[in-house]
């Protein structure tokens, strides 16, 4: 593929921020971006995700993980819903559990910009996450968004209601949750994905979350997919007792239909 001089500037600049060190903590951000289906059109399609993960946080996990995700499209209006269920064992022999919800509105303005509006419901027992509720709201621009190329900014305002498992702490923050993504094929049915999230408290900036994942998707055919992928999650402020850096490797299968 001959790829224009910007393809190669956007690709080191997303992956040198894929690895930038952080001050950082342990709370889990729900990768949104890379949920979205690919092949816009209109009515409905989905995909079902059947994984195997490895995760390194504050103990060694082995797990499952279990995913759905519907989209509606119908002209300038798109709906997105995500579920996902995840059990699996950690290294002292624990059972934990972690799932979310995610209902994601957007719509079309101009062939450059779009409006979003979202809610999201989480819990994650490894974390020590009694629930999480997000609502946010703004604009996503396509950057770029060429054959070979996809580079999109959304810059959101997001309200978080944060309930601590085992203290029963509760914060109840206004923020900032930005995100850029890259798209790009690397080869004939393998496609490379890289996305950040950044998410400072609007009144305190110095409290922040950040977020990177950078997924590798082979395509066996147009129903089944490998999916591998890494993602590293920073929180300045996590739950007593968790560690600031949560790291995921995982490997599964993607069913679309």
């Amino acid at each position: 593929m001959d790829y224009p001089r910007y393809y190669y500037f956007v690709v080191a600049f997303v992956t040198v921020g894929l690895f930038i060190p952080m001050k950082s903590e342990s709370q889990q951000i729900i990768h949104i971006e890379n949920r979205r289906i690919a092949e816009v059109r209109d009515g409905f399609s989905g995909a079902l995700d059947l994984q195997a993960n490895y995760v390194q946080s504050k103990n060694t996990i082995f797990q499952t993980f279990n995913s759905l995700q519907t989209q509606y499209k119908s002209g300038e209006h798109t709906v997105l819903f995500l579920a996902s269920y995840n059990l699996g064992l950690v290294s002292d022999k624990k059972v934990i559990n972690d799932s979310y919800q995610h209902l994601r509105y957007t719509r079309s303005l101009l062939p450059f910009l779009a409006f979003e509006m979202f809610l999201q419901s989480q819990h994650n027992e490894g974390i020590q996450l009694a629930w999480r509720g997000l609502a946010g709201a703004g604009p996503r621009f396509t950057l770029i968004r060429t054959d070979n190329v996809r580079l999109f900014l959304g810059t959101l305002y997001m309200y978080e209601h944060e309930r601590e498992r085992d203290s029963d702490i509760t914060y109840r923050e206004h923020r900032l949750s930005s995100y850029l993504s890259l798209g790009v094929p690397i080869a004939d049915a393998v496609f490379f994905d890289v996305i950040m999230y950044y998410q400072p408290n609007l009144q305190r900036f110095a409290s922040y979350k950040y977020s990177s994942q950078a997924s590798l998707e082979v395509r066996l055919n147009e129903r089944f997919a490998l999916v591998s992928g890494f993602s590293m999650t920073h929180n300045t402020r996590p739950p007593e007792g968790i560690q600031r850096t949560y790291i995921n490797l995982r490997n599964g299968v993607r069913i679309t239909f």
